[in-house]
């Protein structure tokens, strides 16, 4: 079936991995390889050709360079502007319903895109934790995170990231400037293992370096973020503001 946006997934030293989850949650949706691009990041030829035994299916093997914001800016000059792109990571083993039974994923996925363009804003993402008592059947407008792991925007190319790790902060705190808001389907909630697997961002990730991009985004965004600390590590918090319903199951 033709989509109305392209899948983009940006992987690093992670061959095996996409293979055995995301690109599996992809194929349980029936989404065709044609509408999945790849994108390698890598600092040899050896990251690289970790990946060519997907190439018999996946014909969208695109290199890049190396590091995560490297990798989503090479997507969006990739794709045309004003496209329609859903960003995934490499490791999504599911993006669960709150019905917590088989679903069409692409169809929500459509209306997302859709719901971006009738109330005007670059991006939605998904509820940031699966659990079924606090998910609700709504999509709401407001000051939300579009977690990295899943989120779909706009092309707009008015964006570029300059944060590695903090990334998805950092988009959604310049489209909620831009626009007012992001779309959050409440009902839907990635499954991912975070921290737990080699290769993506674990090798960079220290809570120095997070410390540094948190306080450089608190910088640019006082009025939007604050700090708080999880066992130690520096995290973003988007301070709250009233949401408002514009679908609801």
């Amino acid at each position: 079936m033709a989509l109305s946006f392209s899948i983009a997934i940006c992987t690093y030293k992670r061959g095996h991995l996409i293979n055995e989850r995301t690109l599996a949650f992809l194929r349980s949706h029936s989404v065709s390889p044609s509408n999945i691009f790849i994108f390698i990041g890598g600092k040899t030829e050896e990251d690289f050709t970790g990946y060519d035994h997907l190439a018999t299916e996946y014909s969208n093997l695109i290199r890049v360079p190396h590091g995560l914001h490297n990798a989503r800016n090479a997507v969006r000059l990739f794709f045309a502007k004003d496209s329609r792109i859903l960003f995934l990571d490499d490791d999504i083993k599911q993006i669960a319903h709150i019905s917590k039974g088989h679903y069409d994923f692409v169809k929500e996925c459509e209306q997302g895109f859709e719901l971006c363009k009738d109330y005007d804003v670059v991006g939605f993402g998904f509820y940031p934790t699966l659990n079924y008592g606090w998910m609700q059947p709504t999509i709401t407008i407001g000051t939300y995170l579009l977690y990295g792991c899943a989120f779909g925007c706009l092309n707009t190319r008015e964006f570029t990231n300059e944060l590695q790790l903090k990334e998805d902060y950092e988009f959604s705190a310049w489209a909620i400037t831009a626009k007012g808001g992001v779309l959050r389907i409440n009902y839907l909630a990635p499954v991912q293992q975070l921290r737990q697997t080699e290769g993506g961002l674990s090798e960079y990730r220290s809570v120095k370096t997070e410390e540094h991009e948190c306080d450089v985004l608190l910088k640019k965004y006082p009025d939007l973020l604050r700090k708080v600390y999880r066992q130690h590590w520096p995290e973003l918090k988007f301070k709250r503001s009233v949401s408002t319903i514009v679908f609801e199951s």
